[in-house]
């Protein structure tokens, strides 16, 4: 995954989540001036192989950051919603998974699940463009709800989920009329979550047989 955000506090919180199985990952520059990346730098090192394409990462503020690996219950729950959503996605909108969605010339994400208008190209698409925007937590739950939803919401992401995969719930933040998210409402796994644009998308965790880990 090679993502974005803008800078600090989420850059450590990855750091520290690698800092003892990759030893690659450096914080020994702290304080000191970096060079900074661009989407395009990103493209360039994948193609010719100075990373890897199995490299997961985000690019934040021009930074790359390495992302802590999916873990099952983020698979098994993108699995299931994969299935749902495919079913029942209308003739009006588009889905993909884990797509590269550039927010500027030094960010970029992949968001688990990106839906979008049929009459908007793929290779058109644009943060505002979205129906919904879904990603699923496992170890990354604050940043997801912090510094990445502060993200979406600059770009005019008019809906924006994050599924707690191991609680199995969901939280859902809307635009609001002053451009803002507010706070997450919360919705547990035997309550039906609707998106606004693409009503036909509605879920229930229990439904698909999600649960929490602990059970």
């Amino acid at each position: 995954m090679i993502t974005a955000s803008t800078s600090g506090d989420a850059m450590n919180v990855h750091q520290s989540q690698f800092a003892e199985r990759r030893p690659e990952a450096t914080r020994g520059a702290e304080g000191l001036d970096r060079h900074k990346f661009t989407v395009d730098d990103c493209f360039r090192m994948v193609e010719t192989g100075i990373l890897s394409h199995d490299y997961r990462f985000e690019l934040i503020d021009g930074e790359l950051v390495p992302m802590s690996p999916k873990g099952v219950p983020h698979e098994r729950t993108k699995s299931e919603l994969t299935v749902h959503w495919a079913k029942r996605l209308p003739d009006t909108a588009k889905m993909v998974t884990a797509t590269t969605l550039k927010l500027d010339a030094h960010g970029f994400r992949e968001p688990d699940f990106y839906f979008w208008p049929m009459r908007v190209d793929i290779a058109d698409k644009t943060p505002a463009d979205a129906l919904l925007i879904v990603e699923i937590a496992s170890s990354s739950l604050n940043y997801d709800l912090g510094r990445k939803a502060r993200t979406y919401e600059a770009q005019s992401v008019q809906e924006y989920w994050v599924i707690d995969a191991p609680a199995a719930r969901i939280a859902v933040m809307r635009l609001r009329e002053d451009g803002t998210y507010g706070d997450p409402v919360w919705y547990e796994r035997d309550e039906t979550v609707t998106p606004v644009a693409i009503p036909e998308l509605a879920v229930c965790l229990s439904d698909l047989g999600l649960k929490p880990e602990a059970e």
